[in-house]
Protein backbone atom coordinates (compact mmCIF):
# COMPACT_ATOMS: atom_id res chain seq x y z
CA UNK A 1 0.00 0.00 0.00
CA UNK A 2 2.75 2.09 0.97
CA UNK A 3 4.34 2.36 -2.81
CA UNK A 4 1.13 3.30 -4.57
CA UNK A 5 0.83 6.11 -1.98
CA UNK A 6 4.47 7.11 -1.66
CA UNK A 7 5.19 10.81 -2.09
CA UNK A 8 8.44 11.37 -0.95
CA UNK A 9 10.17 12.60 -4.28
CA UNK A 10 7.26 15.21 -5.27
CA UNK A 11 8.43 18.46 -4.64
CA UNK A 12 5.25 19.94 -7.03
CA UNK A 13 4.24 22.13 -4.38
CA UNK A 14 7.58 23.75 -3.25
CA UNK A 15 8.28 23.92 -6.90
CA UNK A 16 5.35 25.86 -7.82
CA UNK A 17 6.43 28.31 -5.02
CA UNK A 18 9.30 28.67 -5.78
CA UNK A 19 8.65 29.13 -9.60
CA UNK A 20 6.16 31.91 -9.01
CA UNK A 21 8.38 33.91 -6.45
CA UNK A 22 11.13 33.58 -9.34
CA UNK A 23 8.90 34.82 -12.12
CA UNK A 24 8.86 38.50 -10.56
CA UNK A 25 11.34 41.25 -9.91
CA UNK A 26 12.67 41.67 -6.49
CA UNK A 27 10.35 44.14 -4.04
CA UNK A 28 7.29 42.83 -5.81
CA UNK A 29 3.71 43.21 -5.00
CA UNK A 30 2.22 39.42 -5.99
CA UNK A 31 -1.78 38.70 -5.95
CA UNK A 32 -2.35 35.33 -5.77
CA UNK A 33 -5.67 34.00 -5.55
CA UNK A 34 -6.43 31.63 -2.71
CA UNK A 35 -5.09 28.60 -1.09
CA UNK A 36 -3.53 26.56 -3.50
CA UNK A 37 -1.33 29.46 -5.10
CA UNK A 38 -0.68 31.24 -1.73
CA UNK A 39 0.23 28.96 1.46
CA UNK A 40 3.25 26.79 -0.71
CA UNK A 41 4.87 30.80 -1.37
CA UNK A 42 4.13 31.45 2.58
CA UNK A 43 6.02 28.25 3.35
CA UNK A 44 9.00 28.95 1.18
CA UNK A 45 8.98 32.83 2.59
CA UNK A 46 8.81 31.68 6.22
CA UNK A 47 10.71 28.05 6.16
CA UNK A 48 13.51 28.37 3.77
CA UNK A 49 13.52 32.19 3.44
CA UNK A 50 13.22 32.21 -0.66
CA UNK A 51 12.04 35.52 -1.87
CA UNK A 52 11.37 37.09 1.06
CA UNK A 53 11.19 40.60 -0.46
CA UNK A 54 7.83 39.93 -2.44
CA UNK A 55 4.92 40.82 -0.65
CA UNK A 56 2.14 38.04 -1.49
CA UNK A 57 -1.40 39.26 -1.40
CA UNK A 58 -3.90 36.45 -0.96
CA UNK A 59 -6.97 38.46 -3.22
CA UNK A 60 -9.04 35.77 -1.02
CA UNK A 61 -8.57 36.98 2.61
CA UNK A 62 -8.04 40.75 1.15
CA UNK A 63 -11.78 41.04 1.60
CA UNK A 64 -11.36 41.14 5.41
CA UNK A 65 -10.41 44.63 7.45
CA UNK A 66 -7.60 42.53 9.61
CA UNK A 67 -5.77 41.45 6.49
CA UNK A 68 -5.71 45.07 5.08
CA UNK A 69 -4.86 46.62 7.83
CA UNK A 70 -2.27 44.37 7.93
CA UNK A 71 -0.69 45.11 4.78
CA UNK A 72 -0.82 48.09 5.32
CA UNK A 73 0.54 48.71 8.75
CA UNK A 74 3.13 45.92 9.30
CA UNK A 75 7.02 44.91 7.53
CA UNK A 76 7.49 41.65 6.25
CA UNK A 77 11.21 40.42 6.36
CA UNK A 78 12.60 43.49 3.97
CA UNK A 79 8.79 43.89 2.50
CA UNK A 80 7.98 47.46 3.44
CA UNK A 81 3.87 47.93 4.35
CA UNK A 82 2.07 48.48 1.29
CA UNK A 83 1.11 51.99 0.27
CA UNK A 84 -2.99 51.47 1.20
CA UNK A 85 -4.06 55.36 1.63
CA UNK A 86 -7.73 53.67 3.03
CA UNK A 87 -7.50 54.44 7.27
CA UNK A 88 -9.25 52.11 9.75
CA UNK A 89 -12.71 53.96 9.43
CA UNK A 90 -12.77 53.69 5.48
CA UNK A 91 -11.51 50.10 6.05
CA UNK A 92 -14.33 48.97 8.24
CA UNK A 93 -16.77 50.96 5.65
CA UNK A 94 -15.46 48.89 2.63
CA UNK A 95 -15.69 45.09 4.68
CA UNK A 96 -19.04 46.13 5.87
CA UNK A 97 -21.03 45.17 2.54
CA UNK A 98 -20.86 45.56 -1.00
CA UNK A 99 -19.85 49.05 -3.19
CA UNK A 100 -21.73 49.51 -6.30
CA UNK A 101 -19.65 50.93 -8.99
CA UNK A 102 -20.17 52.81 -12.23
CA UNK A 103 -18.52 51.61 -15.31
CA UNK A 104 -15.94 53.89 -16.19
CA UNK A 105 -12.30 54.47 -17.72
CA UNK A 106 -10.27 54.84 -14.60
CA UNK A 107 -6.98 56.67 -15.08
CA UNK A 108 -3.95 56.11 -13.06
CA UNK A 109 -0.63 59.06 -13.84
CA UNK A 110 2.83 58.19 -14.57
CA UNK A 111 4.96 60.67 -13.34
CA UNK A 112 8.19 59.97 -15.61
CA UNK A 113 10.40 62.11 -14.04
CA UNK A 114 10.10 60.85 -10.36
CA UNK A 115 10.57 57.13 -11.36
CA UNK A 116 13.63 58.17 -13.68
CA UNK A 117 14.93 59.40 -9.98
CA UNK A 118 14.02 57.01 -7.92
CA UNK A 119 15.74 54.44 -10.04
CA UNK A 120 18.76 56.30 -10.12
CA UNK A 121 20.05 55.56 -6.86
CA UNK A 122 18.46 53.22 -3.76
CA UNK A 123 19.12 55.94 -1.32
CA UNK A 124 16.40 57.96 -3.88
CA UNK A 125 14.25 54.66 -4.11
CA UNK A 126 13.76 54.41 -0.47
CA UNK A 127 13.00 58.02 -0.20
CA UNK A 128 10.24 57.55 -3.13
CA UNK A 129 9.13 54.63 -1.02
CA UNK A 130 8.94 56.59 2.37
CA UNK A 131 11.60 54.24 3.61
CA UNK A 132 14.21 54.77 6.17
CA UNK A 133 17.87 55.20 4.25
CA UNK A 134 19.32 53.31 6.90
CA UNK A 135 17.20 50.04 5.95
CA UNK A 136 18.50 47.19 4.22
CA UNK A 137 16.36 46.15 1.70
CA UNK A 138 18.26 43.33 0.57
CA UNK A 139 17.63 43.52 -3.06
CA UNK A 140 19.57 45.26 -6.30
CA UNK A 141 18.13 48.14 -7.64
CA UNK A 142 19.00 47.53 -11.38
CA UNK A 143 16.55 44.94 -11.33
CA UNK A 144 13.54 46.50 -10.85
CA UNK A 145 13.05 48.93 -13.24
CA UNK A 146 10.22 47.84 -16.47
CA UNK A 147 13.23 46.78 -18.84
CA UNK A 148 12.00 49.33 -21.39
CA UNK A 149 13.13 52.98 -21.40
CA UNK A 150 11.24 55.28 -18.73
CA UNK A 151 10.71 57.92 -21.07
CA UNK A 152 8.63 55.55 -23.26
CA UNK A 153 5.95 54.75 -20.83
CA UNK A 154 2.74 56.13 -21.40
CA UNK A 155 1.48 59.32 -19.52
CA UNK A 156 -0.98 57.52 -17.55
CA UNK A 157 -2.38 54.35 -17.60
CA UNK A 158 -6.16 54.79 -18.29
CA UNK A 159 -8.59 51.37 -19.01
CA UNK A 160 -12.16 51.05 -19.04
CA UNK A 161 -13.53 48.78 -15.93
CA UNK A 162 -17.28 48.01 -15.76
CA UNK A 163 -16.79 45.94 -12.59
CA UNK A 164 -18.69 42.56 -10.97
CA UNK A 165 -21.60 42.20 -12.51
CA UNK A 166 -24.97 42.49 -10.07
CA UNK A 167 -27.63 41.94 -12.30
CA UNK A 168 -30.66 44.35 -13.09
CA UNK A 169 -32.75 46.78 -11.86
CA UNK A 170 -36.17 47.24 -12.10
CA UNK A 171 -36.26 49.22 -15.45
CA UNK A 172 -33.84 46.36 -16.47
CA UNK A 173 -30.69 48.47 -16.63
CA UNK A 174 -27.29 46.24 -16.07
CA UNK A 175 -25.74 46.71 -12.35
CA UNK A 176 -22.43 46.64 -11.35
CA UNK A 177 -20.21 46.62 -8.16
CA UNK A 178 -16.70 45.88 -6.66
CA UNK A 179 -15.61 43.48 -3.93
CA UNK A 180 -13.35 44.74 -1.22
CA UNK A 181 -10.23 43.45 -3.40
CA UNK A 182 -11.03 45.32 -6.24
CA UNK A 183 -10.77 48.65 -3.90
CA UNK A 184 -8.21 47.70 -2.54
CA UNK A 185 -6.21 47.01 -5.64
CA UNK A 186 -7.17 49.72 -7.44
CA UNK A 187 -6.05 51.96 -4.64
CA UNK A 188 -2.59 50.51 -4.62
CA UNK A 189 -2.11 50.78 -8.24
CA UNK A 190 -2.95 54.17 -7.65
CA UNK A 191 -0.57 54.78 -4.26
CA UNK A 192 2.45 52.81 -5.71
CA UNK A 193 3.56 55.51 -8.19
CA UNK A 194 5.02 52.23 -9.90
CA UNK A 195 7.74 52.36 -7.77
CA UNK A 196 7.18 48.79 -6.72
CA UNK A 197 6.71 46.20 -9.23
CA UNK A 198 2.72 44.58 -9.32
CA UNK A 199 2.04 41.21 -10.22
CA UNK A 200 -0.60 39.01 -10.87
CA UNK A 201 -0.25 34.94 -10.31
CA UNK A 202 -1.37 33.94 -13.58
CA UNK A 203 -4.35 31.98 -11.36
CA UNK A 204 -6.08 34.59 -10.65
CA UNK A 205 -9.61 34.69 -12.38
CA UNK A 206 -9.71 37.25 -14.88
CA UNK A 207 -12.58 38.55 -13.18
CA UNK A 208 -10.19 39.43 -10.24
CA UNK A 209 -7.82 41.10 -12.82
CA UNK A 210 -9.97 44.07 -13.36
CA UNK A 211 -9.67 44.38 -16.97
CA UNK A 212 -5.62 45.28 -17.27
CA UNK A 213 -4.83 42.85 -19.62
CA UNK A 214 -3.35 45.79 -21.91
CA UNK A 215 -1.17 46.52 -19.60
CA UNK A 216 0.28 42.76 -18.58
CA UNK A 217 3.58 41.16 -19.53
CA UNK A 218 3.52 37.85 -19.16
CA UNK A 219 6.59 36.91 -16.81
CA UNK A 220 7.25 32.98 -16.02
CA UNK A 221 4.15 32.53 -14.22
CA UNK A 222 2.59 36.10 -13.10
CA UNK A 223 1.54 38.88 -15.22
CA UNK A 224 3.51 42.57 -14.06
CA UNK A 225 1.30 45.60 -14.77
CA UNK A 226 3.42 47.53 -16.89
CA UNK A 227 2.58 51.44 -17.77
CA UNK A 228 2.62 50.86 -21.22
CA UNK A 229 -0.67 49.84 -23.41
CA UNK A 230 0.21 47.60 -25.91
CA UNK A 231 -1.87 45.04 -28.56
CA UNK A 232 -2.64 42.19 -26.21
CA UNK A 233 -3.68 38.91 -26.13
CA UNK A 234 -5.97 37.20 -23.58
CA UNK A 235 -3.66 36.96 -21.27
CA UNK A 236 -1.32 40.79 -21.93
CA UNK A 237 1.74 40.97 -23.97
CA UNK A 238 5.09 38.79 -23.74
CA UNK A 239 8.45 40.31 -24.38
CA UNK A 240 10.82 36.89 -25.31
CA UNK A 241 13.90 37.55 -23.43
CA UNK A 242 11.93 38.45 -19.88
CA UNK A 243 9.83 35.15 -20.36
CA UNK A 244 12.66 33.04 -20.92
CA UNK A 245 15.18 34.20 -18.58
CA UNK A 246 12.18 33.41 -16.02
CA UNK A 247 11.44 29.61 -16.95
CA UNK A 248 14.95 28.94 -17.32
CA UNK A 249 15.22 30.10 -13.52
CA UNK A 250 12.48 27.58 -12.89
CA UNK A 251 12.78 24.39 -10.61
CA UNK A 252 11.22 21.08 -11.77
CA UNK A 253 12.53 18.21 -9.28
CA UNK A 254 11.57 15.27 -10.02
CA UNK A 255 8.65 16.40 -12.20
CA UNK A 256 9.64 14.21 -15.34
CA UNK A 257 9.50 10.96 -12.47
CA UNK A 258 7.39 8.40 -13.81
CA UNK A 259 7.00 7.19 -10.85
CA UNK A 260 5.42 10.18 -9.09
CA UNK A 261 1.63 10.31 -9.15
CA UNK A 262 -0.11 13.47 -10.05
CA UNK A 263 -3.08 14.27 -9.18
CA UNK A 264 -6.42 16.04 -11.33
CA UNK A 265 -4.87 19.46 -9.86
CA UNK A 266 -1.48 18.64 -10.47
CA UNK A 267 -2.15 17.64 -14.40
CA UNK A 268 -4.52 20.54 -14.31
CA UNK A 269 -1.78 22.86 -13.30
CA UNK A 270 1.06 21.18 -15.64
CA UNK A 271 -0.90 22.43 -18.64
CA UNK A 272 -0.75 25.92 -17.45
CA UNK A 273 2.44 25.32 -17.37
CA UNK A 274 2.90 24.26 -20.70
CA UNK A 275 0.92 27.06 -22.70
CA UNK A 276 3.96 29.29 -21.18
CA UNK A 277 5.87 27.33 -23.16
CA UNK A 278 4.15 27.17 -26.43
CA UNK A 279 3.39 30.86 -26.27
CA UNK A 280 6.77 31.12 -25.81
CA UNK A 281 7.65 29.00 -28.71
CA UNK A 282 4.54 30.90 -30.73
CA UNK A 283 6.30 34.63 -29.65
CA UNK A 284 9.85 33.19 -31.24
CA UNK A 285 8.64 31.79 -34.05
CA UNK A 286 6.31 35.68 -34.43
CA UNK A 287 10.01 36.79 -34.72
CA UNK A 288 11.60 34.57 -37.33
CA UNK A 289 13.48 32.47 -34.99
CA UNK A 290 12.32 28.45 -35.39
CA UNK A 291 15.45 27.59 -34.06
CA UNK A 292 14.77 29.25 -30.40
CA UNK A 293 11.24 28.46 -30.42
CA UNK A 294 11.91 24.60 -31.40
CA UNK A 295 14.40 24.52 -28.31
CA UNK A 296 11.77 25.66 -25.83
CA UNK A 297 9.53 23.26 -26.68
CA UNK A 298 12.00 20.72 -26.63
CA UNK A 299 13.04 22.29 -23.55
CA UNK A 300 9.25 22.09 -22.19
CA UNK A 301 9.13 18.23 -23.23
CA UNK A 302 12.33 17.37 -21.40
CA UNK A 303 11.06 19.21 -17.85
CA UNK A 304 7.78 18.06 -18.46
CA UNK A 305 7.54 14.78 -20.46
CA UNK A 306 3.94 14.05 -21.50
CA UNK A 307 1.75 10.95 -19.71
CA UNK A 308 -0.27 9.76 -22.09
CA UNK A 309 -2.31 8.03 -19.73
CA UNK A 310 -2.59 11.27 -17.77
CA UNK A 311 -5.81 12.54 -19.63
CA UNK A 312 -4.03 15.11 -20.87
CA UNK A 313 -5.07 14.46 -24.95
CA UNK A 314 -6.01 18.54 -25.35
CA UNK A 315 -2.57 20.04 -23.93
CA UNK A 316 -0.61 17.59 -25.43
CA UNK A 317 -1.72 17.94 -29.09
CA UNK A 318 -1.93 21.56 -28.61
CA UNK A 319 2.17 21.22 -27.71
CA UNK A 320 2.20 18.91 -31.28
CA UNK A 321 1.08 21.43 -32.96
CA UNK A 322 3.53 23.89 -31.59
CA UNK A 323 5.85 21.73 -32.84
CA UNK A 324 4.57 21.37 -36.48
CA UNK A 325 3.92 25.22 -36.45
CA UNK A 326 7.38 26.14 -36.07
CA UNK A 327 8.96 23.54 -38.06
CA UNK A 328 9.83 20.87 -36.36
CA UNK A 329 7.34 18.38 -37.87
CA UNK A 330 9.27 15.59 -36.40
CA UNK A 331 8.92 16.18 -32.98
CA UNK A 332 5.18 17.19 -33.89
CA UNK A 333 4.41 13.48 -35.57
CA UNK A 334 6.20 12.12 -32.70
CA UNK A 335 3.40 13.36 -30.17
CA UNK A 336 1.04 12.96 -32.84
CA UNK A 337 1.28 9.34 -33.48
CA UNK A 338 1.70 8.56 -29.76
CA UNK A 339 -1.83 10.18 -29.40
CA UNK A 340 -3.59 9.29 -32.47
CA UNK A 341 -4.82 5.48 -31.15
CA UNK A 342 -5.52 6.52 -28.06
CA UNK A 343 -8.65 9.13 -29.72
CA UNK A 344 -9.45 7.14 -31.89
CA UNK A 345 -10.53 4.83 -29.15
CA UNK A 346 -12.21 7.42 -27.06
CA UNK A 347 -13.81 8.32 -29.97
CA UNK A 348 -15.51 4.50 -30.74
CA UNK A 349 -16.70 4.68 -27.12
CA UNK A 350 -18.13 7.95 -27.14
CA UNK A 351 -19.94 6.66 -30.82
CA UNK A 352 -21.09 3.42 -28.77
CA UNK A 353 -22.17 5.52 -25.92
CA UNK A 354 -24.60 7.86 -27.99
CA UNK A 355 -25.65 5.02 -29.59
CA UNK A 356 -26.83 3.35 -26.81
CA UNK A 357 -28.68 6.61 -25.23
CA UNK A 358 -30.38 7.13 -29.00
CA UNK A 359 -32.12 3.49 -28.49
CA UNK A 360 -32.78 4.58 -25.05
CA UNK A 361 -34.18 7.25 -26.01
CA UNK A 362 -36.24 5.98 -28.91
CA UNK A 363 -38.25 2.88 -26.62
CA UNK A 364 -38.74 5.64 -23.86
CA UNK A 365 -40.52 7.82 -26.23
CA UNK A 366 -42.53 5.05 -27.54
CA UNK A 367 -43.61 4.05 -24.19
CA UNK A 368 -44.43 7.50 -23.19
CA UNK A 369 -46.60 7.91 -26.55
CA UNK A 370 -48.46 4.66 -24.99
CA UNK A 371 -48.95 5.73 -21.54
CA UNK A 372 -50.51 9.06 -23.43
CA UNK A 373 -52.69 7.17 -25.35
CA UNK A 374 -53.38 5.08 -22.07
CA UNK A 375 -54.21 8.57 -20.57
CA UNK A 376 -51.90 7.41 -17.60
CA UNK A 377 -50.59 10.97 -17.16
CA UNK A 378 -48.13 10.15 -13.53
CA UNK A 379 -46.19 7.68 -16.20
CA UNK A 380 -45.93 9.75 -19.25
CA UNK A 381 -44.56 12.71 -16.90
CA UNK A 382 -42.33 10.22 -15.42
CA UNK A 383 -40.72 9.08 -18.93
CA UNK A 384 -40.81 13.33 -19.96
CA UNK A 385 -38.45 13.17 -17.07
CA UNK A 386 -36.27 10.50 -17.56
CA UNK A 387 -36.11 11.60 -21.30
CA UNK A 388 -34.92 14.81 -20.58
CA UNK A 389 -31.68 13.45 -17.70
CA UNK A 390 -30.95 11.06 -20.76
CA UNK A 391 -31.24 14.11 -23.43
CA UNK A 392 -28.77 16.40 -21.43
CA UNK A 393 -26.30 13.40 -21.43
CA UNK A 394 -26.58 12.81 -24.82
CA UNK A 395 -25.72 16.63 -25.51
CA UNK A 396 -22.56 16.25 -23.11
CA UNK A 397 -21.49 13.01 -25.09
CA UNK A 398 -21.96 14.87 -28.37
CA UNK A 399 -19.81 17.54 -27.28
CA UNK A 400 -16.90 14.77 -26.39
CA UNK A 401 -17.32 13.25 -30.05
CA UNK A 402 -16.97 16.44 -31.56
CA UNK A 403 -13.52 16.94 -29.09
CA UNK A 404 -12.51 14.07 -30.56
CA UNK A 405 -12.90 14.78 -34.24
CA UNK A 406 -11.44 18.40 -33.17
CA UNK A 407 -8.15 16.42 -32.04
CA UNK A 408 -8.30 14.04 -34.77
CA UNK A 409 -8.55 16.91 -37.18
CA UNK A 410 -5.50 18.60 -35.35
CA UNK A 411 -3.35 15.47 -35.84
CA UNK A 412 -4.20 14.95 -39.42
CA UNK A 413 -2.98 18.29 -40.16
CA UNK A 414 0.23 17.61 -38.57
CA UNK A 415 0.36 14.43 -40.89
CA UNK A 416 -0.31 16.53 -43.91
CA UNK A 417 2.11 19.66 -42.81
CA UNK A 418 4.72 16.37 -42.49
CA UNK A 419 3.98 15.54 -46.07
CA UNK A 420 2.48 12.26 -44.81
CA UNK A 421 -0.72 12.57 -47.14
CA UNK A 422 -1.48 9.16 -47.28
CA UNK A 423 -1.26 8.60 -43.43
CA UNK A 424 -3.94 11.95 -43.17
CA UNK A 425 -5.89 10.62 -45.58
CA UNK A 426 -5.59 6.91 -43.75
CA UNK A 427 -6.83 8.51 -40.94
CA UNK A 428 -9.80 9.77 -42.72
CA UNK A 429 -11.11 6.36 -43.42
CA UNK A 430 -10.67 4.84 -39.71
CA UNK A 431 -12.97 7.72 -38.63
CA UNK A 432 -14.99 6.60 -41.31
CA UNK A 433 -14.79 2.88 -39.91
CA UNK A 434 -15.56 3.62 -36.49
CA UNK A 435 -18.72 6.38 -37.07
CA UNK A 436 -20.52 4.19 -39.79
CA UNK A 437 -19.74 7.19 -42.25
CA UNK A 438 -21.88 9.48 -39.84
CA UNK A 439 -19.53 11.70 -39.25
CA UNK A 440 -15.67 12.05 -39.55
CA UNK A 441 -12.21 14.59 -40.52
CA UNK A 442 -11.44 15.96 -43.78
CA UNK A 443 -10.80 13.61 -46.93
CA UNK A 444 -8.44 15.97 -48.49
CA UNK A 445 -5.45 18.50 -47.36
CA UNK A 446 -7.35 21.31 -48.53
CA UNK A 447 -10.45 20.49 -46.64
CA UNK A 448 -8.29 19.94 -43.71
CA UNK A 449 -6.71 23.25 -43.99
CA UNK A 450 -10.17 24.73 -44.28
CA UNK A 451 -11.54 22.90 -41.51
CA UNK A 452 -8.38 23.73 -39.23
CA UNK A 453 -8.65 27.56 -39.83
CA UNK A 454 -11.79 27.25 -38.09
CA UNK A 455 -9.91 26.37 -34.65
CA UNK A 456 -7.81 29.55 -34.71
CA UNK A 457 -4.94 28.23 -33.20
Amino acid sequence: NFHDHDRGDRYVAPDYAYNLLNSTAPNSILFTNGDNDTFPLWYLQEVEGIRTDVRIVCLSLLNTDWYIKQLRDQWSHESAPLPISFDDEKVEQLTSGLSMHNPDTLRIPVNKGMLENAFSSMENYKKAMGVDPSKNLGFDLSKIHFQIPIDSLDNEVAWYYDGRSAGQDRQGNKRYYTQVQDEVILNLLRNNDWIRPIYFANTVSTESQMNLQPYFRFEGKAFRVVPQRRQAKGYGWMDASIHAKRLSNFRFREWSNPDNYFDENIRRMLGNYRFSITELANKYSEMGMPDSASYWLEWGEEKLPFRINDNNINSTILYAYSYADVGDTQNAVELARQLEEGVLENLESTIAEYDEIQNELSQLSQEAEQARNNANMDTQRRLKQRMQSISSERQQIARDISRSISHLTIIQRIYFMNGDDEEAKGLHNRVNEITGNRISVPATKEENKKEFDRFQL
